[in-house]
């Protein structure tokens, strides 16, 4: 990551001015979000400059820039309740604040999210699952699934859907702490708790649905395609969602299998090794 950030100082602004220079910038921004979230690496100052340099009127830069601030968030909620001593009212203050921080930016995204999807051209439709079930690795795949109307529009919905994922369980994660040191949720905080459960089961289902359609194995009109020829990106751009799934710790047994299918598929068909690590770090009870 550090060669990585200081190859994109060195190419400078001009790089914004070409298609290839904005296009590997943005591969950037998602590589520095997923190892943020994951706590790998922390948020360079200089990701909202670039943010608005990639194209500042379009309305991905005004989402990257929340998930920018998402996952800075979601670091120094980590560092925080990892305290190993006894917090005292400063700390328990800084993590009540970071909580209301962390509900306001998660209603930021949400509404970002609602925004994007408003445009019909955006909008994905939904549809039952005509693949279902085939197999034993399909017993717990998507009901439903969703078509777009381009590679574009699915890779940044699953992004937005992925950063509230993290978002919500560092907020779980930080509501879990203050109860352990007898601090009551006040409204609406009260209701945090289940709100969070339920916006990451959604986020779950939403990627999940969006599968089928991204590795090729339905045609644009939900219908399946019996011989197929996906792309590797497309495996890449499912590998940051999918693994969120499995770390969230709300996935059933079932749907980890389901996962782990798709990721084996996606590291033997398509060559991205990765996600053979991701799925032999699946486990089942």
């Amino acid at each position: 990551m550090p060669g990585l950030l200081a190859l994109v100082k060195l190419r400078g602004k001009n790089q914004f001015r070409s298609r290839i220079g904005r296009g590997m910038a943005s591969l950037l921004h998602y590589q520095i979000l997923i190892e943020a979230c994951l706590g790998n690496c922390s948020v360079p100052e200089e990701m909202i400059t670039w943010a608005s340099g990639v194209n500042p009127r379009n309305p991905v830069t005004s989402f990257t820039k929340l998930a920018i601030n998402a996952a800075h968030l979601c670091g120094e909620i980590r560092k925080a309740v990892a305290f190993d001593h006894v917090l005292d009212k400063g700390d328990i203050t800084s993590l009540k604040s970071a909580l209301n921080t962390a509900t306001i930016l998660e209603s930021k995204i949400q509404s970002w999210s609602y925004m994007f999807m408003s445009d019909s051209q955006r909008r994905p439709q939904t549809m039952p699952n005509p693949c279902l079930p085939t197999t034993p690795a399909d017993q717990e795949a998507p009901k439903t699934i969703q078509t777009y109307p381009d590679m574009d529009t699915v890779s940044i919905l699953n992004i937005c859907r992925t950063v509230r994922s993290h978002l919500c369980c560092e907020l779980l994660t930080l509501i879990k702490c203050l109860r352990q040191r007898g601090e009551a949720l006040k409204a609406p905080n009260s209701v945090l708790e289940s709100y969070c459960e339920q916006t990451t089961l959604a986020m779950q289902e939403e990627v999940c649905s969006s599968v089928p359609w991204i590795l090729g194995e339905v045609n644009d009109c939900g219908k399946p395609v019996f011989v197929y020829e996906p792309q590797a990106i497309q495996g890449y751009c499912l590998l940051w969602p999918l693994k969120q799934i499995l770390i969230s710790g709300h996935a059933s047994n079932r749907r980890k299998n389901w996962i782990r299918y798709r990721l084996e598929y996606i590291g033997d068909t398509l060559g991205m090794k990765m996600a053979i690590q991701f799925a032999r770090e699946v486990k089942t009870e």
